[in-house]
């Protein structure tokens, strides 16, 4: 018997064989051919598929990822520009990162909670329920300032 557990994210073209067994909070790569038990909190990929990490080593790459995105753009900007950007120019990509976790900043940059194609009801409950990489907007900037 086929089961997917929940909360299972499958990327497109992945192909589940039968009696395939994965585990809940899971991600399946685009193209995976996925035959085989898998244990809860993987993310799983290839061809055959294997799991290449936990769903906890896949958030800390990307959450690291994100980190160096949003300061490249800032030294990027500050190198272009003479100073490094507002919180608005650096856009909702990364206001994670920085701002307070709080409802209201969700009334201050209401548009940094209104994406297409997202839950923006679930966004604003998951930003307020997490706490941000640093203390605050100009703890951001030093950390730039230091990795530039």
């Amino acid at each position: 018997m086929t089961w997917i557990g929940d909360n299972v994210f499958i990327g497109m073209n992945a192909t589940i064989l039968m009696g395939a067994h994965i585990g809940d909070n899971s991600i399946v790569g685009a193209g995976a051919v996925v035959g085989g038990k898998y244990p809860d909190n993987s993310v799983i990929a290839g061809n055959p598929a294997s799991v290449i990490c936990t769903i906890e080593e896949f958030s800390a790459k990307r959450k690291s990822k994100e980190l160096d995105k949003a300061a490249l753009y800032a030294n990027i900007w500050k190198m272009k520009y003479g100073e490094y950007p507002s919180i608005s120019q650096m856009g909702n990509a990364f206001s994670w990162l920085y701002l307070p976790h709080t409802q209201e900043t969700i009334e201050q940059y209401p548009n940094f909670f209104k994406l297409s194609g997202v839950d923006n009801q679930q966004l604003k409950k998951d930003f307020l329920a997490t706490k941000p990489e640093f203390e605050n907007f100009e703890s951001f900037l030093e950390y730039c300032e230091n990795s530039g």
